[in-house]
């Protein structure tokens, strides 16, 4: 479809540097906050196998990222991988992967959110604000968004270059506080995680799903498409890099977490303080709370950066209202969109907070059913590499063979995460995520029988540009 359904001057070009472009994708997997938080959910199932679900878990992220990275190196466009799948299974199996990915966006959004508001209300609890109480969360999170919506709105520039400056910030400290745990734990092996000591393969394989939960986004990169400078090498680096390097981060910062605190993780509401108090760096414990607060604003920024360039291709298709494909005519971001889907993103983690939910649980409740997007979308992707470079002559046997596996392992672990049926409510949110997808569908159904045009043009919004040599 042409750029006439428009509203402003359109996306920004080549706006943003390479670096910029990776600081999207870094800043949407927010590994700081996956730091803080991953190990102690992960460990409820998979116990000493907490690290072994990271390592499944990074490779068949790596896996996603090499079929993406096929798509990347050819192809740019806002839609990311909506577009992709289209390309190579067709409009209904890329609505299915569009509308996953933006469940996925919006529940890590609102994950973020819930995850700023603990965070930072543990550090200005140090103050002797009451942090915990209700009505200072429910005002943190509003900060939180209202935060988010000018700094997207503002810019990709900004918001990318805020948000890895916030990463690099965190990151740092979480590291000092790991250097000063192997100087007082020691460096000896923790045998009993290296042995799996009563770690189950039903754990593990349950903990995978939370696992990756903490690498989504990290596609998101490639929905600067049009925005990037030169995008063909930037965007397929930036989704491999950072799946690799976070990978590698929560390898390390799970089995440190374990191998300092074992079972009394789980009873720990902060385990990278508990592990600085006892490693006698405690006046850090203010600062790793900052700065995981830090990361999950950048990680709302970037997935609603994401997800609003999705909805902005969508919006030039027709598939949603066309003022989704309005822009800012001084700052040219998808304004309308941003804006819709941040304070969209506000709602539920406010209300289940009014709710009396635990707070760290919203986190995982929320997460686990984006993840379950996430999945969808890279598992129709990863199929849809291997049939995309059949079509355009390019085969490769390798994507050939690491598309359909990694479609296949992504339905094993939902199908594990369904079959045998887990404690409430976890047992409930395959459930959820089911009914959105068919309310997905529906719509689908709406748009092909009033405007079978729009229907055909599903997937299709691209950036015609020529490809730099890679």
């Amino acid at each position: 479809m042409s750029a006439s359904a428009t509203k402003g001057p359109g996306l920004a070009k080549k706006a943003t540097s390479p670096v910029e472009v990776l600081a999207q994708s870094v800043a949407n997997i927010a590994p700081s906050g996956v730091v803080a938080t991953g190990a102690v959910l992960i460990y409820v199932n998979a116990g000493t196998g907490t690290w072994l679900s990271y390592v499944a878990a990074t490779l068949i992220v790596l896996a996603v990222g090499y079929c993406l990275a096929q798509f990347a190196r050819r192809s740019v466009s806002a839609g990311s991988v909506y577009t992709y799948t289209t390309k190579g299974l067709g409009p209904v199996a890329g609505f299915a992967s569009g509308w996953g990915i933006l469940i996925g966006y919006a529940f890590i959004a609102m994950g973020s959110i819930i995850g700023f508001g603990i965070f930072a209300g543990s550090a200005v609890s140090e103050v002797g604000l009451p942090g915990a109480d209700t009505w200072m969360v429910l005002l943190l999170m509003t900060a939180c968004v209202a935060g988010v919506m000018y700094s997207t709105i503002m810019g990709v520039r900004l918001s990318t270059r805020l948000s890895l400056v916030l990463e690099i910030a965190s990151i740092g400290a979480i590291l000092v506080v790991a250097v000063a745990a192997y100087a007082h734990y020691g460096l000896s092996l923790d045998t009993g995680q290296l042995s799996l000591d009563g770690a189950s393969f039903d754990g593990i394989v349950l903990g995978v799903v939370l696992a990756i939960l903490g690498f989504v986004g990290f596609e998101s990169a490639a929905s600067l498409g049009e925005e990037a400078k030169n995008p063909y090498r930037a965007i397929p680096r930036a989704i491999l890099w950072s799946g690799a390097g976070a990978g590698l981060l929560y390898i390390l910062g799970s089995y440190l977490q374990i191998k300092a605190l074992g079972g009394g993780i789980v009873d720990s509401a902060s385990p990278l303080n508990t592990i600085a108090d006892e490693a006698g760096v405690g006046f850090l414990g203010v600062v790793i709370d900052i700065g995981v607060a830090a990361s999950f604003f950048a990680c709302a920024c970037a997935s609603v950066n994401a997800a609003s360039r999705i909805v902005y291709a969508m919006g030039q298709e027709g598939v949603v209202s066309s003022m989704a494909a309005t822009t800012s005519e001084e700052h040219k971001t998808p304004h309308v969109a941003i804006a819709v889907l941040s304070v969209g993103a506000l709602i539920v983690p406010c209300a289940m907070t009014i709710n009396g939910t635990d707070p760290i649980m919203i986190l995982a409740y929320l997460g686990t059913i984006g993840t379950f997007g996430y999945m969808l979308s890279y598992g129709l992707v990863a199929l849809a590499a291997p049939m995309w470079l059949k079509k355009i002559g390019e085969f490769s046997l390798l994507t050939a063979i690491i598309g359909p596996v990694v479609t296949l392992v992504m339905a094993y672990v939902f199908y594990r995460n369904v079959w045998p049926v887990a404690a409430y409510p976890f047992n409930v949110l395959p459930w959820i995520f089911a009914g959105m997808m068919t309310a997905g569908f529906a719509w689908y159904a709406v748009v092909r029988l009033r405007a079978p045009e729009a229907a055909a043009r599903m997937g299709t919004y691209e950036e015609t540009t020529v490809p730099e040599a890679v």
